[in-house]
């Protein structure tokens, strides 16, 4: 996309009056009960283009993807992650083909892409203006056609979709006119839209993400049944973005050919989604997300077709290498065949599956081969009449790919992601350092001695599938906890602070009971811990819902600013900004701490600091904090800290 948007004047009255019309709906625009189904996301950002590259359209992606998180229980989350050179239309494709395998009628379904979008010429005639608009995906297009087929075969409670690029007005009808489904766009099909200056890859994206993050809850206040209730729900999420879309400056987009002629205008449509119908609670969630990386099919090793499913089934030899990723596949069913697949190797049982997919007879198996040499699939019936024929295909995964869930049966718990090796994480001064240690479903603990100082603990060297995670405990208190050290290392990675010297344990144990292996063990000391010095400014004050701001006059220098004092129920979570530019934030200064603690260098001159609430319910005292700090923070920001809220950014024209 070329990134550049418009709205004229006109537009503009439009977008309030379909605002006006989207609150005046009090019959029916009460929330419903919660959402319990499971949500099924797609999230696609590119950046990083061979050609024509853009700034922070990945980051838009990953944004979603922790506000999702956040407010979605882990266990009802399946996160399908793809930014830069992930993101091919092989990869995309498989994605989509994933959700549509195992969405039901009580799921939601997410698709959102935020990077380059163009218009093509109309091969199928069905376009009024004989183009089609594609989003430009990293080797490749996706056409708007393609992505509303693949969604129209897909089941769903609701399916939102947010669509941040060039000309994506022209999705509106091939994907948004279905019922049941929810559509952000961020131009007209036939003009452009813009990059943000700062923070966001674009403006739809930021408001989006804004939203879903909980700054929507309440945005229909004056529609009964809307209030700020911990519920996110359609007509929520529509109304906060059309009014923070109607504060927008107005910004110039170009047609097709490149020549000026109007405004940029963000577009919402639901068409059969309820007001009241709620897509999320939040702070339901853990703020974890496990992203699915998903696996393209490479070599194809094996390939029975046309076999014959009888009641005895038949067994299939493959050779496998040790080390390398496989898809096991029964397709073609003819009939009324209904397999069962199982992966043996010298009689032991290794893998399992009935079905591919709740509505999916056929069945699947993704396996990573331990030993080299013959295994046996073994292909049944589900049952004595569920014969018939099908077809068995063998081939190498090239990727690290979730397993898929199944309805009955079992897949291998291969993890996903990789793990940095401990080297890379731990430079300083060596207080632990373990190799070699086995990672067992009850977790390990080390006891270390530690002085004052500033820490990293840190494991790394995982063998698969091996997935840690780390927690600081003081006298039996924690104090610190990590599960990833980024979205794609599953290794485990926290920063710890010692103000006096004790005994800490050190506990590390497995994400789930697959996720065993052997795994290395490191505690770091890297400096001094920055020293509280002069006390700058102190404010007390009652934390509103909709959160407030405080600018205070600094001297420019490291700086720690700090919650305390908070009341029964205050959870805070602290920006801090210098000229508009995000310089830190915090959530929890640890797991049991809900006060929050930032540590930044400061530009002499106005800080901005904004305090605001967990959830709607976390309201209450705190007092605020500005203290000039005596050695420099940190220069890596804490993997505790939770982002969270956005500053606001201005807008260059591309």
């Amino acid at each position: 996309m070329s990134r550049s948007r418009f709205v004229s004047p006109l537009l503009r009255l439009l977008g309030a009056f379909a605002l006006v019309a989207a609150l005046l709906l009090p019959s029916v625009g009460r929330a419903e009960a919660p959402m319990t189904g499971r949500t099924h996301a797609v999230l696609v950002g590119i950046a990083d283009y061979p050609s024509s590259p853009l700034a922070r359209t990945d980051v838009d992606a990953e944004r979603l993807a922790r506000a999702l998180a956040r407010n979605i229980p882990a266990e009802r989350l399946r996160s399908h992650l793809l930014l830069n050179a992930q993101a091919t239309r092989a990869n995309v494709l498989q994605a989509l083909a994933t959700v549509q395998r195992e969405a039901t009628e009580g799921d939601n379904v997410v698709f959102f892409f935020s990077g380059h979008g163009s218009p093509v010429a109309d091969e199928s005639r069905h376009e009024g203006d004989s183009l089609d608009e594609v989003l430009s995906l990293y080797d490749g297009d996706l056409a708007d056609d393609e992505l509303a087929h693949a969604l129209d075969q897909t089941k769903s409670r609701l399916t939102l979709v947010g669509i941040d690029a060039c000309f994506s007005g022209g999705f509106l009808f091939d994907v948004g006119d279905r019922v049941g489904r929810m559509t952000l766009l961020s131009s007209s099909e036939d003009l452009t839209s813009a990059v943000p200056d700062r923070e966001a890859g674009g403006w739809l994206s930021l408001l989006l993400a804004e939203a879903l993050e909980g700054q929507a809850d309440g945005a229909a206040n004056d529609v009964q049944g809307q209030a700020r209730d911990g519920m996110l729900t359609a007509l929520e999420i529509e109304a906060f973005v059309r009014r923070k879309a109607a504060q927008l400056p107005n910004i110039g987009a170009s047609d097709p050919a490149g020549r000026p002629v109007g405004y940029q205008f963000i577009d919402v449509k639901r068409t059969g989604v309820r007001p009241g119908m709620v897509v999320m609670q939040v702070g339901e969630g853990t703020g974890e997300f496990v992203t699915p990386t998903v696996a393209t099919v490479g070599t194809e090793l094996a390939s029975f077709p046309g076999q014959r499913l009888g009641a005895q089934g038949a067994t299939h030899t493959v050779e496998l290498v040790a080390g390398t990723r496989y898809l096991f596949e029964t397709q073609n069913l003819g009939g009324a065949a209904d397999t069962v697949m199982v992966l043996e190797r010298a009689g032991q049982v290794l893998a399992e599956n009935d079905d591919a997919a709740p509505n999916d007879l056929s069945s699947r198996i993704e396996f990573t081969a331990t030993e080299s040499g013959p295994h046996q699939v073994r292909v049944r019936p589900y049952a004595p009449n569920a014969l018939g024929e099908y077809s068995l295909r063998v081939a190498t995964l090239e990727g690290t790919a979730a397993p898929s869930g199944t309805a009955n049966g079992t897949t291998d718990g291969t993890a996903n992601g990789t793990a940095a090796p401990l080297t890379t994480l731990t430079a300083g001064d060596v207080v632990l350092q373990r190799g070699g240690l086995s990672l067992s479903a009850g977790g390990e603990q080390f006891t270390v001695q530690l002085a004052p100082g500033h820490y990293v603990v840190a494991t790394g060297d995982l063998a698969a599938p091996a997935d840690t995670v780390v927690r600081v405990l003081r006298n039996g208190t924690p104090v610190a906890e990590n599960d990833d050290a980024s979205p794609y290392d599953l290794s485990s990675r926290l920063e710890l602070d010692v103000a006096d010297a004790d005994s800490y344990t050190i506990e590390v144990r497995a994400y789930g009971p697959e996720t065993l292996g052997t795994y290395a063990l490191a505690v770091t000391r890297t400096g001094d811990v920055p020293a509280i010095g002069a006390e700058l400014h102190r404010v007390a004050s009652q934390l509103p819902a909709t959160g407030e701001e405080h600018t205070f006059q600094v001297p420019g220098g490291p700086v720690i600013i700090a919650t305390s004092n908070l009341g029964p129920q205050t959870d805070t979570i602290v920006e801090v900004l210098a000229n508009g530019v995000l310089l830190g934030q915090n959530d929890d200064v640890s797991p049991s701490d809900l006060s929050s603690r930032v540590e930044v260098v400061a530009p002499a001159g106005p800080l901005t600091i904004r305090v605001r609430p967990y959830s709607p319910g976390t309201l209450g005292a705190y007092t605020l904090t500005v203290s000039a700090a005596n050695a420099a923070p940190s220069a890596a920001p804490s993997p505790n800290a939770t982002p969270s809220g956005s500053a606001s950014p201005s807008a260059t024209a591309r």
